[in-house]
């Protein structure tokens, strides 16, 4: 059962021709957010030894991911949604690894959902 909860976002690719970093606003669902992650970590990786040029625009929009992550876990977790709770914490430490909170809260979220393997897995992660 997919998640289909729309949030704004903002989302910058690279143009395959001119290697230019293009703004688009979009809508996105829970799994297109987590896609980005992995995408705007790559171009990080790429830029790593280079000019950096769009590292800054991607932390910003790291920002805006990680914002939305933690209100849409919120709301989810204020109507009892426990697993869509706990998975956008996941995301929001994805996001943020430094701060090992959210997934320590995530633990937490699955375990009042019943969700003990992945409760477990997340405590695994911690440790």
């Amino acid at each position: 059962n997919e998640d289909t909860t729309q949030s704004s976002a903002v989302v910058e690719s690279f143009d395959g021709n001119t290697n230019i970093l293009t703004l688009t606003s979009v809508s996105g669902s829970f799994d297109d957010k987590v896609l980005s992650i992995i995408d705007f970590n790559e171009s990080k990786k790429i830029e790593f030894s280079g000019t950096k040029i769009y590292t800054s625009k991607i932390d910003n929009i790291f920002s805006d991911l990680f914002n939305s992550f933690i209100n849409d876990s919120r709301t989810a977790l204020e109507v009892k949604n426990y697993k869509n709770s706990y998975m956008n914490l996941e995301a929001a430490f994805n996001v943020s690894k430094k701060d090992t909170l959210y997934l320590y809260n995530a633990a937490l979220v699955a375990t009042e959902a019943k969700d003990y393997n992945i409760a477990l897995g997340f405590y695994e992660k911690l440790i």
